[in-house]
């Protein structure tokens, strides 16, 4: 802590010059506060215009810049728990804490606490920028890629040991939300399935096998399944082309989900009415092989695909 040291360096020393450097401890004291908590602040006005967002979904600057704040302040952790520690309501917030904390332990302890409150605006902050999306999907690709971003900075910089006495679950909350955007994206895939995993409008395989011409309503039902397939796997490619995910890690599980979700569905689709005799224009309908839908799906996430 600094104010020990400022006491026995003036050890001794006329009172005048001890009161004016006491005065200077509390300014700087003070200041740091305002400093500290002013950052906080900062995030939670941010003024950065929906036009400004980044268009394609990828880790706000913002994001970007916290980060890179929180981890220097790792190397001021004495000078920066000795500030927060004059203050009454971080003091309180230990005393909350689950388990007590050692001596030693405090200056972590404190520092986690801020690193925890900057987390909680910057995630505030996120979901309300994020809104500006009219698109949901991208949304949460948004939303995605700053929350892995955000986890990665923590494992990777070490501010995970300074989280670990005051925000055990950290980890368990990142993880949790990149489980529910990685959900929320996996709906944009409900367009395409409604054209070939439907129930509804599905045609035994009695009648596709039966001997004789296909009657011109379950021709009808073929064309309209394959038309509205391309249409939509189309439409989704061309969309998701223009998101981007920074993250390599990331990127490539996103692709492998998306094979994993809608592949086996659409070769069972294929592999069940390619040979119909449904239409003369077999290259109007079957436009898809789904090995030529598995490339498509690897062309995401990069504009020059």
């Amino acid at each position: 802590a600094i104010k020990p040291q400022f006491d026995k360096t003036l050890e001794g020393s006329d009172p005048a010059v001890r009161n004016r450097y006491n005065s200077l401890y509390y300014g700087l004291q003070t200041a740091g506060t305002i400093a500290l908590e002013g950052f906080i602040e900062g995030i939670r006005t941010d003024g950065t215009t929906r036009e400004k967002m980044p268009r394609d979904g990828t880790v706000f600057q913002l994001t970007a810049n916290i980060m890179r704040y929180l981890e220097n302040l790792m190397d001021y952790m004495d000078t920066i728990a000795d500030i927060l520690g004059q203050d009454a309501a971080y003091n309180q917030e230990l005393i909350k804490l689950p388990r007590s904390i050692a001596p030693a332990d405090r200056p972590h302890a404190l520092l986690g606490l801020y690193v925890k409150k900057v987390l909680l605006q910057l995630n505030l902050t996120l979901v309300n920028k994020s809104d500006s999306y009219s698109d949901a999907f991208l949304k949460a690709i948004f939303r995605l890629n700053n929350n892995v971003h955000i986890l990665r900075s923590i494992n990777g910089s070490g501010l995970m040991d300074v989280l670990y006495l005051s925000a055990p679950e950290c980890q368990a909350n990142y993880e949790e939300f990149i489980t529910e955007q990685k959900r929320v994206y996996s709906q944009s895939w409900e367009s395409v399935l409604q054209h070939i995993w439907s129930a509804d409008n599905d045609i035994p395989v009695a009648i596709l096998m039966a001997p004789g011409k296909l009657q011109d309503k379950y021709c009808k039902i073929i064309k309209d399944k394959f038309s509205g397939f391309n249409h939509e796997i189309e439409e989704i490619a061309n969309t998701q082309r223009h998101y981007s995910i920074p993250d390599v890690e990331l990127r490539e599980s996103i692709k492998r989900d998306n094979k994993e979700y809608i592949l086996p569905k659409y070769q069972s689709f294929y592999d069940k009415y390619v040979n119909v005799a449904f239409t003369k224009n077999t290259d109007k309908y079957i436009k898809h092989t789904p090995a030529q839908v598995s490339a498509l799906i690897d062309s995401f996430f990069d504009v020059a695909a």
